[in-house]
């Protein structure tokens, strides 16, 4: 019963294993048109998930995707609503590619989700918005795709009130961690 999906970014590692459940709702939705799943994601996202469809969907199926899958593409900061939570999006950048981050709020606490990327002013925006943040950390130096200790260290000393969590990070990384002071655990 899945009705909400939020793509970060357009590569493949990000949503290519929509490809069985979009076949899913082709294949066993009536023909009564009804969005029944919404799926978020940066400009492109429409043109990405029908390529999906013609690689993977079922044959006999000649349904067209936009008439039973609501595609929202995302190409600037905004807020709206989902079922009782506020989603804020943060256009973030990775090596030249959107990435989209969302922070859902319930009115109580904030949770924000970033996709892998680099450091700009709106990753600052992203974790103000956040009570905890998971956030894109996988080297020692911040570079044109990611994130890195350097910026992600700052962003903790900057923000003491928020709780960062580290994602996307190399093993090599995670034993270096201590050794560039970031916080790994949070109490509450």
């Amino acid at each position: 019963n899945i009705n909400h999906i939020f793509v970060a970014h357009l590569h493949t590692d990000r949503f290519m294993g929509l490809s069985a459940h979009i076949s899913q709702v082709l294949v066993y939705e009536g023909e009564d048109k009804k969005y029944r799943l919404n799926i978020y994601g940066p400009k492109g996202l429409l043109k990405a998930l029908k390529t999906l469809q013609t690689m993977f969907a079922c044959p006999t199926v000649n349904k067209k995707l936009e008439d039973y899958i609501k595609v929202v593409e995302i190409d600037e900061d905004k807020t709206f609503e989902v079922e009782n939570l506020k989603v804020k999006t943060f256009k973030l950048d990775h090596g030249g590619m959107v990435d989209i981050a969302y922070v859902f709020d319930d009115g109580k606490a904030s949770v924000g989700f970033s996709g892998d990327c680099t450091y700009t002013q709106n990753v600052e925006n992203f974790v103000k918005n956040s009570d905890v943040s998971f956030i894109d950390c996988c080297s020692e130096k911040t570079t044109p795709s990611h994130m890195g200790a350097d910026k992600f260290v700052y962003l903790q000393n900057k923000f003491k009130d928020k709780k960062l969590i580290a994602v996307h990070c190399t093993d090599e990384f995670l034993t270096k961690a201590k050794k560039l002071k970031i916080k790994t655990t949070y109490s509450g």
